[in-house]
């Protein structure tokens, strides 16, 4: 998007992604950091699984902090969930520049791979889950996560991780088959 007829505005306000640039800049260097990572959740995320994935990734603040420091500066939305949960997302044009600059820091692969390992843990958790008394519960929360699966699942096949792409399926084929994700 781009208003360069327009000779008065600045040239942060000329473009998009030139907005969203200024933005950034304005961040601390942790605040960048984890804006950049947070950008491979797929279909938001909660602050639990925030803090598990990325407070390896800082060194001054602690992930709670720097998503309330985001949130005010309104890079990520904050929603409530069908149980009332608090879940936080980007709009699609801050994400894809957010995975450009995790891209360009060359934190990508590790910040993907801590993503992986997180729902990979949690897909056999709610496997073992599936077919105990919090069946429903379960069922929901994986549900809730279906796009952050598959974002997953997608990061294997990308890096031809077979091991942790099978293991994923197998955790997923019976709550899947329960939802009709066949």
């Amino acid at each position: 998007l781009s208003a360069d007829g327009m000779r008065a505005l600045s040239v942060r306000q000329k473009t998009l992604s030139n907005a969203i640039q200024w933005s950034y800049d304005l961040l601390s260097r942790d605040e960048q950091l984890l804006l950049s990572c947070l950008s491979v959740f797929s279909g938001g995320f909660n602050l639990e699984a925030a803090e598990e994935v990325f407070s390896p990734f800082l060194r001054g603040n602690s992930v709670p902090v720097l998503v309330a420091l985001l949130l005010d500066k309104s890079l990520l939305e904050q929603s409530l969930d069908e149980r009332g949960e608090v879940r936080f997302g980007m709009l699609a044009t801050i994400q894809q520049f957010a995975q450009n600059s995790l891209q360009r820091s060359g934190n990508e692969f590790a910040a993907r791979d801590s993503h992986l390992a997180y729902f990979l843990t949690m897909a056999e958790k709610g496997e073992i889950e599936m077919r105990g008394p919090h069946q429903a519960e379960w069922g929901d929360r994986l549900e809730q996560e279906l796009d952050n699966f598959r974002a997953a699942f997608e990061w294997c096949l990308a890096t031809q991780k077979v091991e942790p792409a099978l293991r994923l399926l197998k955790a997923l084929g019976w709550p899947w088959e329960v939802r009709g994700h066949y």
